[in-house]
């Protein structure tokens, strides 16, 4: 409900003040979350005018788990925490919902004979690095439903700079973003031919996907 901010605040119920108490009551469930979690959001409308309480206001979150089930334990408590403040400022919430992506489940067998084509063109890969954190992508939806990759080549130097980043921006355009490029094209194409020359590669990879696809 809309008021004067000056004149008569106390008639008011702000929208905005919801939307603040949703971030913070967030914020306090984040000791309940799992590794791997990220809850992230921003306030997409904040008021009408300055001098008006907000009858109106919106903000949007992304979650992140490694997992569908903890992500949706998570969403259930953004969920919670929306409404939770919504009916401390006594104003209505309407939620709207977009499906995100599933998580990827890398083919190790696959990963590790692109791994052996990178390392014959000079680049030594590892299997895992905690340091790079998460991200979301279809690809995760494509591993659920065929044996998939996700291979990461660095294109700066450690420390240097991370996704999203100016920085990174500007490595992407430069020479080693491209010849970095060109080193993971020829090693995933050596892959897709072995793969499809080697019926044992085929038969390890299925093996690894049916036994991942079917644990709880």
């Amino acid at each position: 409900m809309p008021s004067h901010a000056a004149a008569a605040p106390h008639i008011g119920a702000s929208a905005l003040t919801a939307c603040m108490d949703t971030f913070r009551l967030i914020d306090g469930q984040r000791v309940h979350f799992k590794d791997g979690v990220r809850v992230h959001g921003y306030i997409t409308n904040g008021g009408q005018a300055v001098n008006i309480i907000p009858e109106r206001a919106a903000c949007e979150f992304s979650v992140r788990a490694r997992d569908v089930e903890e992500l949706e334990r998570v969403r259930a408590i953004v969920e919670r925490c929306a409404r939770g403040a919504a009916m401390a400022s006594g104003v209505e919430v309407a939620l709207h919902l977009r499906p995100g992506y599933k998580d990827m489940r890398n083919n190790l067998t696959l990963a590790r004979v692109f791994g052996e084509h990178l390392a014959a063109a000079g680049r030594r890969a590892t299997e895992a690095d905690p340091r790079l954190g998460a991200g979301s992508t279809d690809m995760g939806d494509v591993s659920h439903a065929v044996p998939s990759i996700h291979p990461y080549l660095a294109i700066v130097g450690e420390g240097e700079a991370m996704c999203h980043e100016h920085r990174f921006a500007a490595a992407a355009a430069s020479d080693r973003g491209t010849d970095t490029a060109l080193d993971a094209a020829r090693a995933m194409a050596k892959t897709a031919i072995e793969l499809l020359t080697s019926q044992a590669l085929r038969e390890a990879v299925r093996t690894e996907w049916s036994s991942r696809s079917a644990a709880p």
